[in-house]
Order: structure tokens, then C-alpha cells, then sequence
């Protein structure tokens, strides 16, 4: 579904952090993976690489997870603060708030690695109580054309389906890590003197006497300043990263992905040739295939962006506080161009580029 249905709460009762879902399986999945990377944290010598909330399996049920409550800040929040802050700061200051990103962008792209390393990729699908299935790329691919045919007046042509089972058929044949949805939105930096100001009282759901938490960024760019001037780097090696949402973890997908949510992120600033050179050197995985994965991934983000911009407009404005839409409509329509300009075969995802290149810039 392009609207994201999964919510967190804040159990007033226990003190617990809520996370409800849809989806049997992926409630399974969740408890799997936060259960599993705990042992894997406790049982190793070195620094712990992928904290998680503890799990309460008391209070879960089939279609809720109750784990610790985190106060912190979303690394993504953090790092567009630390872009804002860079455009002014005078040169001493400037320096520290690259080596803090720098950091976080490193620790993040470590933390895939660890993630997708064989001990932790069979440990936790030994784990798991739900199937392990191939990522759904055509489904969900042929729903994001769907949405924007029907907003702009398009049609999905047989020959446009044909082309969407091309672009998925490649990444399904090549899916092989459990998919972490490794979004800097999903890593949480434990801040010192942190007023975990996620929590709004105003939402409170009156059925359940639970919290709703509020979405709303951290848009407090002097308490970021401060802490840059206080901490610099230690204010990442020195205070605790947890990783949060693990639905998706039944689910197999193209080793790349993940590290793309994180190399291609709007705020990381990391260009394409240092990206593909990373992946290289990290995932050995093919140019063609990275491709194939950016088309897809940022089609997919761009028209979530492009449906909430339109059916929700007042949580575009907070979900996406920090985001363009067209940002990822154009690393799609790269991506694209890209796989056309190395194919042999003429008219190679011809239609697709038709579809995509006529949008104006409004429209995107």
C-alpha cells in the first residue's frame, strides 16, 4: 500500500513504546528480529552494531509489538538539522558538523553490513515463525503506476505492464538478504539530556488511554548546535544508535536495497559514482543491478510522496517536512536512463520512459 498503515504508540500504563500492524506476519517478523539482534548484541566481544528496544512479550498480541520506550532524535532528523547548520557555520564549527555526519553515515552503512552478514541473516531466519518470501516488487510496482495514471490521465499499457515484470523479474531472481528497510528514519540516536519530545499529550487515543505519537520533525536546530559544539564526534561514538521497524524482515530483497536508502538519501549528499564504488567495494553487486534497484525503490518512494502530497496533504507537510518529492522521481528517471543507455536492445523500456519523462516539474 503507498499509504503507510503501521503506527507506534506510547502505552501510558507500562511505559512502553506500541508499534501496531496490519499484517500477522510482519508482527512476527518484528518480535523475530528485535528478540534475535538482542542475543546476537549481548553475545558479542565488540562494540554492540545494531541495538534494539527490548521486546515485552506479555503485553504484545497478534498485531502489536510492546518494546522500551525510546527518547531520542531519527538520525534522518539529525542530519538534515546538521545540513542546515553547515550552510552558516563559520569554518571551526563547520568541521565538526561534517565529522559528526560523516560519522553517522558510516555507522549506518556499517550497521547494513552487520545486518546482512551470513550469522545474522541465518540466525534470524532460523527464528522466524512467519514464511520467508520473495520482496513483492510487481505488486507493488504496478500500484504505483496505477496511482500516478490515475492522477495525471495515463494508462498502464500491456506493454508498460510488460516492462514493470522485466524491472521486478530482475530484482526478484537476484533477492537473496532479508530486507531491513535500513532508512535513517529507522535509527534513533539516544541524545544526552534528550526531552523526548515525541510524545504529544493532545493525541492521546481516549478508546485505549493510549499516545499517539506525533510524527512531527525535530526542527530544534539550537539544541543540535550545542550539542555538535559540546560533544563533536562523541556525540555519535559515544552515545547508543537503536534500530527500529523490522516488518520487513520476511521478506528477501536484492543485497543492494538497503544500502541505497542510505547512500541515495536526500540528506546524505554522497554522489553516484562514490555510491557505486561503495557498493563495489561492499556488496559486490553489479552497476546494472544497483540500477535496476534505484528505479525501482525511488519510483516506489517518490509516488508514496506523490500520494500523500495529494490524499494527505496536512501529513505530507509532516512526514515529508524534510523531503522533495522530485528528488526521488529523479533518481528514478536516472536510474532508468541509465539502464537504457547500457542496453544492446532497441527500445529498451521505452514506454516506461515515455511515461515518466513528459511529467512537468509540477506535476512531479
Amino acid at each position: 500500500m503507498l499509504e503507510k498503515l503501521n503506527s507506534f504508540t506510547y502505552d501510558v500504563t507500562q511505559g512502553l513504546l506500541v508499534k501496531h500492524l496490519l499484517d500477522r506476519n510482519e508482527t512476527l517478523a518484528e518480535i523475530n528480529a528485535l528478540n534475535t539482534l538482542a542475543v546476537l548484541t549481548a553475545d558479542s566481544a565488540a562494540a554492540p552494531a545494531l541495538r534494539v528496544p527490548k521486546v515485552y512479550p506479555e503485553f504484545c498480541t497478534l498485531y502489536s509489538v510492546s518494546m522500551s520506550h525510546l527518547s531520542g532524535i531519527r538520525l534522518f532528523d539529525l542530519i538534515c538539522l546538521l545540513n542546515k547548520i553547515a550552510q552558516t557555520a563559520a569554518t571551526p564549527l563547520a568541521q565538526k558538523v561534517f565529522e559528526v555526519k560523516a560519522e553517522l553515515l558510516s555507522n549506518s552503512l556499517n550497521s547494513v553490513a552487520t545486518f546482512q552478514a551470513e550469522q545474522t541473516q541465518t540466525r534470524l531466519i532460523a527464528g522466524l515463525q512467519a514464511p520467508v518470501s520473495k520482496y513483492d516488487y510487481f505488486d507493488k510496482f504496478i500500484e504505483a503506476l496505477d496511482y500516478v495514471a490515475e492522477v495525471y490521465g495515463r494508462e498502464v499499457t500491456s506493454k508498460l505492464s510488460d516492462e514493470a515484470a522485466h524491472i521486478c523479474g530482475t530484482l526478484s531472481d537476484q533477492a537473496s538478504r532479508l530486507f531491513r528497510d535500513a532508512s535513517l528514519k529507522n535509527r534513533v540516536l539516544v541524545m544526552p539530556d534528550s526531552q523526548g519530545g515525541m510524545i504529544q499529550d493532545a493525541d492521546r487515543d481516549l478508546a485505549t488511554g493510549n499516545v499517539r505519537l506525533s510524527e512531527r520533525p525535530w526542527t530544534d536546530q539550537l539544541s543540535i548546535l550545542r550539542l555538535v559544539e559540546d560533544y563533536g564526534i562523541s556525540l555519535v561514538t559515544g552515545h547508543p544508535i537503536y534500530e527500529v521497524d523490522f516488518a520487513t524482515t520476511h521478506t528477501l530483497t536484492v543485497p543492494c536495497d538497503d544500502y541505497l536508502h542510505i547512500l541515495f538519501a536526500q540528506a546524505a549528499g554522497f554522489s553516484y559514482e562514490y555510491a557505486i564504488d561503495y557498493l563495489a567495494t561492499h556488496c559486490a553487486v553489479d552497476e546494472c543491478l544497483c540500477n535496476y534497484t534505484l528505479l525501482f525503490r525511488f519510483f516506489r518512494e517518490w509516488v508514496r510522496r506523490l500520494f500523500y502530497k495529494h490524499e494527505r496533504a496536512v501529513v505530507f507537510g509532516v512526514r515529508y517536512y524534510y523531503e522533495t518529492p522530485e528528488y526521488y522521481y529523479q533518481i528514478a528517471l536516472d536510474g532508468l536512463e541509465r539502464l537504457r543507455r547500457n542496453s544492446q536492445a532497441a527500445g529498451f523500456l521505452d514506454h516506461l520512459h515515455a511515461f515518466m519523462s513528459d511529467l512537468t516539474s509540477q506535476d512531479r
